[in-house]
C-alpha cells in the first residue's frame, strides 16, 4: 500500500483545551443531520423551548418508523422555520430560537447512570432519543448501524483515536483530552451490539493511555504511524490491525487478525456523545471544532453549541487578517468548500478553514491530459480516471471494472495530484453509492 510521508503539516503546537464559543442569540438548527433521511419539525413558529428538547425527528423513507432527534441547544423561542444553507453545500430546512431562559444542561450538577442495568433495547432507543450519530467518515445513525450489522462472527468495534485528516486535530485532541470518557462510551456501544471484541487504534508514540483494567472483552491497543498518509481510513485501520495482531507476540492480539470491513468503525467524538447520552442524558447539543486557516488572526479548539454559524467563530479567533478565498469544512484534504459563513454547524462539523487565495493551488477545471498520476498515487491501485470517464459520459467500463469503486478510501490523494483539477474522489463516492450492494 502507498503512502505518503508528511503530507500535510498541521498545528505546530497541539492543543491541550478547548474554549467554548460564545453562545449567539439566536441559533440557526438544521433539521437534517444525515444523507437519505426525511426530517419533520415537531415545533411551531412562536413556541417555547427548552435546552435539549427535540424539535424534530429522522423519519425512515421506508416505512415511516421515527428515529434520531434532534434538539434545540438553548433554551428560547421558536422565531422561524426556514430553509438554510448547510456544511456539506446542500439546503434544508432549519429552526431559528431565539436564545431566552434557564439552561437545563449547561452549567448544571447532573446525576449520573449506570449503564451496565440498561438493556440493549433501552440503550438502542436512548442512542436515537439523543440524537447519537456515528461521525467516523459520513454521519450515519448509530443505532441503525448497529442494528444493521449482520456479522455473526468476527464482530469487533474499531475505535480510531486520530483524525483522518491530518489537517485537523479534533478527534485527536477529544481522544487525549476525554480518553477515560472516550474508552467508556466504547465499551457501551461494544455492549449493545454484543461485539467479540474492541481494537482501539491509536497515533504510535501518543501519550495516550487506556485503562484496560475497565475493559471487560477482548481487546487489542493497535499503533498507527500517523506521519504517513493515508492512515485512518477503513481500509486503511483494516490493513494495520491484521498486520500489528499477526506479528505481536502477545497471543490474545491473534483473535484480531480477521477483522474486516464490515465491523464497525467509530471515532472520538461519537464515542464521547454515548457517554454523554447514556451516563448522563444529555442529547447532543454541540461539537468540538478545530477553527484555522491563514486567513483567521488565531486559531483555536473550540465547544461549539450546534447551530452556531461559520462566522461566529472566524469573530471569535479575532476576525480576519486576510479576506478569505475558501472556507473548507473538515479537512483540507477530504474536505468540502462551503459559499457562505453563514452556514451553521451541525453534528458531523470537526473542522473550519480559512484559507487565502495564496494558500490555494490554481482550481481551473480542464479537460483530462491522460497522465496518470491519480493511478500512480492511489493507495488501494484503482483507476480513477477511468472511473471519471465512465461517470460523465465517455467510455464505459464493465460491470466488474466498476465494482472497483468501492475499493476507494476516499483520501482524496487522486484529487490532489491531477493537474486538471478533476473532482475525483467526489466522482467515485457517488459510483459508490450508486454500486452500493
Amino acid at each position: 500500500m502507498k503512502k505518503i510521508n508528511n503530507f500535510v503539516h498541521t498545528e505546530k503546537i497541539p492543543f491541550t483545551q478547548a474554549v467554548r464559543s460564545y453562545i449567539p442569540t439566536v441559533v440557526t438548527v438544521p433539521f437534517c443531520q444525515t444523507k437519505g433521511k426525511d426530517f419533520i419539525s415537531i415545533v411551531k413558529v412562536g413556541e417555547q423551548v427548552k435546552e435539549g428538547q427535540p424539535i424534530a425527528i429522522a423519519v425512515d423513507s421506508n416505512n415511516k418508523e421515527l428515529e434520531a432527534q434532534i434538539h434545540s441547544p438553548v433554551p428560547g423561542e421558536v422565531i422561524s422555520i426556514e430553509q438554510c444553507s448547510l456544511p456539506d453545500g446542500c439546503v434544508g430546512l432549519s429552526a431559528k430560537i431565539r436564545l431566552g431562559g434557564e439552561f437545563s444542561f449547561l452549567g448544571k450538577q447532573i446525576e449520573k447512570t449506570d449503564w451496565k442495568i440498561l438493556t440493549d433495547e433501552e440503550i438502542i432507543t436512548a442512542f436515537d432519543e439523543k440524537g447519537i450519530f456515528n461521525t467516523f467518515n459520513h454521519s450515519v445513525l448509530l443505532s441503525k448501524q448497529i442494528k444493521e450489522c449482520n456479522l455473526k462472527e468476527n464482530r469487533f468495534l474499531v475505535v480510531r483515536l486520530f483524525d483522518e485528516d491530518p489537517s485537523r486535530c479534533t478527534d485527536s485532541f477529544v481522544a487525549e483530552k476525554y480518553t477515560a470518557k472516550v474508552v467508556e462510551g466504547s465499551l457501551i456501544i461494544a455492549a449493545v451490539m454484543h461485539a467479540q471484541g474492541i481494537v482501539f487504534v491509536k497515533p504510535k508514540g501518543s501519550l495516550i493511555s487506556i485503562d484496560t483494567e475497565s475493559i471487560d472483552i477482548p481487546y487489542s491497543i493497535v499503533e498507527a504511524d500517523t506521519t504517513i498518509y493515508p492512515q485512518g481510513f477503513l481500509q486503511n485501520l483494516v490493513h494495520t490491525i491484521k498486520k500489528f495482531c499477526k506479528n505481536s507476540k502477545n497471543s490474545l492480539n491473534k483473535e484480531f487478525t480477521s477483522i474486516n470491513h464490515k465491523s464497525i468503525f467509530i471515532d472520538p467524538e461519537t464515542a464521547l456523545s454515548v457517554y454523554q447520552g447514556i451516563v448522563y442524558s444529555e442529547p447532543v447539543m454541540e461539537r468540538y471544532v478545530h477553527v484555522t486557516g491563514n486567513a483567521l488572526k488565531a486559531s483555536g479548539m473550540f465547544n461549539v453549541r450546534i447551530g452556531s454559524t461559520i462566522s461566529a467563530l472566524a469573530r471569535q479567533c479575532g476576525g480576519f487578517k486576510k479576506f478569505p478565498s475558501k472556507i473548507i469544512i473538515n479537512g483540507m484534504i477530504i474536505g468540502n468548500a462551503i459559499s457562505t459563513m453563514e452556514a451553521p454547524v451541525t453534528k458531523d462539523v470537526k473542522s473550519v478553514a480559512f484559507v487565502t487565495a495564496s494558500d490555494l493551488d490554481d482550481q481551473t477545471l480542464s479537460q483530462c491530459v491522460r497522465c496518470g498520476m491519480c493511478r500512480e498515487v492511489c493507495p488501494e491501485k484503482i483507476y480513477p480516471d477511468l472511473l471519471f470517464r465512465h461517470k460523465i459520459g465517455g467510455k464505459p467500463v464493465g460491470p466488474d471494472f466498476l465494482k472497483t469503486c468501492r475499493l476507494c478510501s476516499g483520501c482524496s490523494l487522486c484529487n490532489c495530484v491531477c493537474p486538471s483539477r478533476l473532482p475525483l474522489s467526489q466522482t467515485i463516492e457517488m459510483l459508490k453509492e450508486e454500486n452500493n450492494e
